[in-house]
């Protein structure tokens, strides 16, 4: 099992962000009155526990595990087992060397900084599951998707 993991400086941005948002619960809390206090806590508290759970849980659920089928969890993005007959092709790429490999509009996917997870578009059209946290990646070629992972353990 290989694990993608954020780096310090990006899980430092997320936890500010989180934070602040956790600031923004306490502020609704002493600062609004009335019937309006309930309404905005509630709104504000789950949009915190939301990014608590995109920002700082899930990305330490990312794996790629190779066994019999390729298990990627990407977490809330994509949960996928792919055998190995259903991979067409299979390379190592460079995307800022390779650019039909490059991701060019993210669909439901995290990108901060070089850290991606998620469904992206590339530059070819096709509809890209990225995992990594740099550009250079294996990439995976099914009939509908293209997998481009990258793990810590990447070598």
């Amino acid at each position: 099992m290989f694990h993608l993991s954020m780096s310090p400086g990006t899980l430092m941005l997320h936890a500010r962000i989180v934070a602040f948002v956790g600031a923004v619960v306490l502020a609704v809390l002493f600062a609004v009155q009335g019937g309006a206090r309930i309404f905005a806590a509630t709104v504000s508290g789950l949009v915190f526990l939301l990014l608590l759970y995109v920002f700082i849980i899930a990305p330490g659920q990312v794996y790629v595990a190779a066994e019999n089928t390729l298990k990627v969890n990407a977490p809330p993005y994509a949960r996928m087992n792919v055998p190995r007959e259903e991979i067409s092709e299979a390379y190592v790429a460079d995307w800022s060397a390779r650019s039909e490999a490059a991701p060019v509009q993210k669909t439901n996917a995290i990108a901060t900084g070089a850290y991606r997870v998620g469904w992206f578009t590339s530059r070819n059209g096709r509809r890209a599951l990225i995992v990594s946290k740099g550009t250079r990646v294996l990439y995976l070629e099914m009939t509908n998707v293209s997998l481009l992972l990258a793990p810590d353990d990447f070598d």
